[in-house]
């Protein structure tokens, strides 16, 4: 991987790891409509680096943190859901046996119901810059090609039905074939 890549996937895995704490943060801020107490603020900033790396490292296991996201699909984002989804099973289930493990301070405990907000916003988070990102390198791409109309070749579609139909959308939604489009 050449070395400016690897600082755009550095970048994408900071960007990554952002929204995660933002979306566990802004739980904390929904769950108590607004104002969170100082044990629950306690609570948030103790989990806050727990979360987020776990989260990012079951991400990054399951190959989920790819540094092309312009090229994310909807089997991909429903794989990331799944992924997000075990990591909120997983703290779940922590939270259930945690106290046999570790002892904690009285009233250090993550609500449920912070866990599965965090889950919403960071699925949101997630598939959300994912999508802006496509959609830019879309808008990108066909400003490029908009560009370059004067290699276009003037086309006459000549039929109807079914495959008619289907060749018009596909011209639509190709504007790099070369083929000129009138209105």
């Amino acid at each position: 991987m050449l070395p400016g890549c690897r600082m755009v996937h550095i970048g994408k895995m900071l960007l990554d790891a952002s929204v995660l704490a933002a979306a566990f943060c802004l739980a904390f801020v929904i769950r108590f409509e607004g104002s969170v107490p100082a044990p629950f603020a306690d609570v948030m900033v103790l989990y806050l680096p727990l979360v987020v790396t776990a989260k990012l490292a079951i991400l990054l296991l399951a190959g989920r943190l790819k540094p092309t996201w312009h090229h994310t699909n909807l089997r991909e984002a429903l794989r990331m859901v799944l992924w997000l989804v075990l990591a909120a099973g997983l703290l779940l289930s922590w939270l259930q046996v945690k106290d046999w493990i570790v002892t904690l301070p009285v009233g250090y405990v993550l609500p449920v119901g912070v866990v599965l907000l965090d889950l919403a916003l960071s699925i949101l988070g997630m598939l959300g810059i994912r999508a802006a990102a496509q959609l830019l390198n879309e808008k990108r791409r066909r400003r490029a090609i908009a560009q370059n109309t004067s290699d276009r070749m003037p086309t006459l579609l000549i039929g109807a039905g079914r495959a008619g139909a289907m060749v018009a959308k596909e011209i639509l939604a190709r504007p790099d074939s070369g083929i000129q489009r009138s209105e």
